[in-house]
């Protein structure tokens, strides 16, 4: 029985699932509702509209992940047969229920969702990643970079959604202080870009530690289709826009940081320059699949930049 929930929970990726669902607590309530409350306003996205929401993209996310190791076991006992279970610990036929579940339960989410918030767009919104995912695991993954973007996308999608479901407040904001307004769209945006840079780096430093298997299916992604030269420059040049933009945004609000803010300003920029040299030196594929997950932590390191900044 334990070795059946330590595989489930390999197949969901249930760490993946828990920085996502961290995530969006994370920005509901240190960016919009302090903020919101600041003002005396009132942060629509209460406990039950953002339990709804993190229920809703962790299931939908959930599923994504089933179908990606159902359409990937071929590839997978090339790279790393430990990490799917699929056709092991859990029968293919398990795999498409279990998929289903966690879809069909995403989209009564949605649909609950919308209700409560009174926004069809919203139910539009949410749905809308089954069909990438979709054609991702199916399609745009073994396309060049295509797979990579959707991917990062819908990592930003996390974040970018939360002002969406506040946007009434955030109006009524806009009428008693613009200032504020803009800047916390201006603290959305680049943490939303911020989470697609990552993503899309690490997505890319994958490939690189799966290109053996993913050449043999004739897949063609970046890591295939270039030398390691044209790659590794790719990612370098990514992890030198994350940190331009790091220091950028920081140092025109820099009177917006508290003190500790500032110190850890300069623990995430010390750890952007550490992937950086990592990613220089990364030659085979355990040094591309380190660098994945120090890229994982790495991320919710940025995120966490955010309980530091006064609005």
């Amino acid at each position: 029985m334990s070795s059946l929930v330590v595989a489930l929970a390999k197949l969901i990726r249930l760490p993946n699932l828990l920085i996502v669902a961290f995530t969006q607590w994370l920005f509901n309530h240190y960016l919009f509702t302090d903020t919101l409350h600041r003002f005396g306003l009132v942060n629509p996205i209460d406990n039950e509209v953002l339990l709804s929401l993190v229920c809703c993209t962790v299931c939908i996310t959930a599923g994504g992940n089933i179908m990606n190791d159902l359409v990937d076991v071929r590839i997978d006992q090339i790279n790393q047969k430990s990490r799917n279970k699929i056709g092991e610990s859990i029968s293919v036929r398990t795999g498409w229920v279990l998929y289903l579940i966690f879809t069909v339960l995403g989209t009564i989410l949605a649909i609950d969702l919308a209700d409560q918030t009174r926004r069809t767009s919203i139910y539009f919104m949410l749905l809308s990643p089954v069909v990438m995912l979709i054609a991702y695991n199916y399609w745009l993954k073994r396309t060049f970079v295509l797979g990579n973007l959707i991917v990062s996308l819908l990592c930003s999608l996390v974040i970018l959604i939360i002002p969406l479901l506040a946007q009434e407040a955030l109006n009524d904001l806009y009428l008693l202080d613009k200032r504020s307004y803009y800047f916390v769209w201006n603290l959305t945006l680049i943490f939303a870009a911020f989470a697609f840079l990552t993503t899309l780096l690490r997505e890319i430093v994958k490939d690189m530690e799966d290109r053996d298997g993913d050449i043999v299916v004739g897949m063609k992604t970046l890591a295939t289709s270039a030398g390691n030269h044209v790659v590794k420059s790719f990612m370098i040049l990514i992890s030198l826009v994350i940190i331009v933009s790091i220091i950028t945004f920081s140092t025109l609000w820099w009177h917006h940081l508290i003190a500790q803010g500032k110190i850890y300003f300069i623990a995430l920029i010390a750890s952007s320059l550490l992937i950086m040299f990592y990613l220089v030196r990364a030659s085979s594929k355990a040094d591309f699949g380190r660098l994945s997950t120090w890229l994982k932590f790495y991320i919710m390191q940025g995120l966490l930049y955010i309980t530091f900044w006064n609005i």
